[in-house]
């Protein structure tokens, strides 16, 4: 067997560390398309395949030492090549990260699982959703919901769960409703007291077609909390031209406004591109921000991938009322997000406008 060289393998394990914090800037990145996207994807793959080659060596000197590090690139590219092709137990080290560590890590350690091709990785998370924590049990549903995999059942008797990070990965770890007891959790869900479980309702909602949660979308916009923000980009997308008004006329709210123009770049609407003009001549708090709102509608065709979710969502608004909708129904982001590409995202746009 060829002697293992280390300085080759921390190169891979620094570029690869690079390129994954380039890769995720580019899912969302306006100034990258697909075949780019693409191209930075396979160099990453290529590093990761050398660290995955290195076997247990290269987990034991190189990569779990980094997972105590915590520094959010070195923890996926640890993550995702020591449980690649190994035991067990490398697993369990990586998810016992879960309950301690910090959000910039946990996210970093999710999206390894996420992306990761083990054999039988599906089935290895399943049991967590009965595990004593709820960071462990949080985990587990958002990788599988990513994955399409959570279990209905389980999810279903997980929306009574006290942990609200809980509740709201069992919520969209459903996916679209079918009309059974769903949609009556759903509606119980929507006026809860706690922000991202009714954010997490909303967008379920949003996406099986049902009036009560985009009635609540709007009222959860109108607030200063904790959901109001992703609740105006989903006015702002999946709205008429009645909605983009009542955003601009919460512009006079000077703690709000910043939100309100980055909703705004999310529509190409008369009334938002006007208020983003009177706002970079007036109001320079705001002046670049507005500018950038300003422009995006035209520049940008791959305006869905900007949304402020960290891969996931997406909206489906009903078509009540009058007027145009514009009604994207999914917005991908991951692995799925590169498959998110300008072009079809403008597919997507231009298909749910009609």
């Amino acid at each position: 067997m060829p002697t293992l060289r280390i300085d080759v393998i921390e190169e891979h394990f620094s570029e690869a560390a690079f390129l994954y914090s380039q890769w995720e800037r580019a899912l969302r990145g306006t100034n990258y398309n697909l075949e780019e996207t693409a191209q930075l994807e396979e160099r990453l793959l290529a590093h990761l395949d050398g660290l995955v080659l290195g076997g247990e060596p290269v987990a034991e000197a190189l990569l779990s030492p980094a997972l105590d590090g915590g520094e959010p690139g070195e923890v996926f590219c640890s993550v995702f090549a020591s449980i690649a092709e190994s035991p067990p137990a490398a697993l369990e080290v990586a998810l016992a990260l879960a309950p301690v560590a910090p959000p910039e890590v946990l996210a970093s350690l999710r999206r390894a699982l996420e992306l990761s091709g083990r054999t039988g990785l599906d089935a290895s998370l399943v049991p967590l959703l009965k595990a004593p924590e709820a960071s462990v049990q949080a985990l587990a549903l958002e990788v599988l919901s990513f994955r399409g995999a959570v279990p209905r059942g389980v999810a279903l008797e997980l929306l009574d769960q006290a942990d609200g990070r809980v509740v709201a990965a069992a919520m969209r770890g459903l996916g679209t409703l079918e009309r059974d007891i769903g949609h009556r959790e759903l509606r119980r869900l929507l006026d809860d007291n706690r922000p991202q479980v009714r954010l997490a309702a909303i967008e379920t909602g949003l996406l099986s077609g049902i009036r009560a949660a985009w009635d609540a979308c709007r009222q959860e916009a109108q607030g200063c909390g904790e959901g109001a923000s992703p609740a105006r980009v989903l006015q702002a997308i999946c709205g008429d031209d009645e909605d983009v008004e009542r955003l601009v006329a919460l512009m006079v709210n000077d703690v709000v406004r910043a939100d309100i123009v980055w909703a705004l770049g999310f529509t190409g609407r008369v009334a938002a591109v006007e208020a983003c003009l009177e706002l970079m001549g007036h109001v320079p708090s705001v002046a670049r921000l507005a500018g950038e709102a300003f422009r995006a509608p035209n520049e940008s065709k791959g305006w869905s991938s900007r949304l402020p979710w960290s891969g996931r969502l997406s909206c489906a608004c009903p078509p009540f009322g009058n007027g145009p909708r514009a009604r994207p129904r999914r917005i991908l982001a991951a692995c799925g997000p590169a498959a998110a590409s300008t072009e079809a995202k403008e597919e997507v746009r231009t298909s749910s406008c009609r």
